[in-house]
């Protein structure tokens, strides 16, 4: 019996060793940049889905966002569904999160910049669409995720 509940509990911990968060990675065009500043104790990371499917969201990978600029791509003309996490761990306040949901559908000839801040328990998130051609930008309203029926 004991040797079953140890093999059972090393069965776990080997599954849960390998449920680890896939790092995001795209192999096109660079048209996302994304720029972050936050206090030093807050970690931010966006995860991606392909939303082609509103209702069967693909889980792409995550990107662990760093204070700098940094760059990645999204492919055009597909939904996908953004979850921007900022997360902090005290032990003083304990684990605190806040996701902002966010929906993309890149277009060709246009790039796109997420300006993500977290100060003082403030958080914004802003989304700049960028004509490639014009230089001109807008700030953009994120689109919403179509409801499952």
């Amino acid at each position: 019996m004991l040797c079953r509940l140890l093999l059972v509990a090393v069965f776990t911990l080997l599954l849960t060793s390998c449920a680890t968060v896939r790092s995001y990675s795209y192999q096109g065009i660079d048209n996302l940049v994304i720029n972050s500043s936050t206090d030093d104790h807050i970690d931010t990371a966006i995860d991606i889905y392909d939303a082609r499917n509103p209702c069967q969201l693909k889980y792409q990978g995550s990107i662990q966002v760093t204070p700098i600029s940094m760059t990645t791509g999204l492919a055009v003309d597909v939904n996908h569904y953004l979850v921007i996490n900022f997360s902090s761990s005290s032990m003083w306040t304990g684990d605190r999160n806040i996701g902002v949901q966010s929906v993309l559908r890149p277009e060709q000839g246009f790039s796109y910049q997420y300006d993500l801040s977290y100060k003082d328990s403030i958080y914004n998130v802003e989304l700049r669409e960028i004509n490639t051609r014009t230089g001109k930008s807008r700030i953009r309203e994120s689109d919403v995720l179509e409801s499952c029926q």
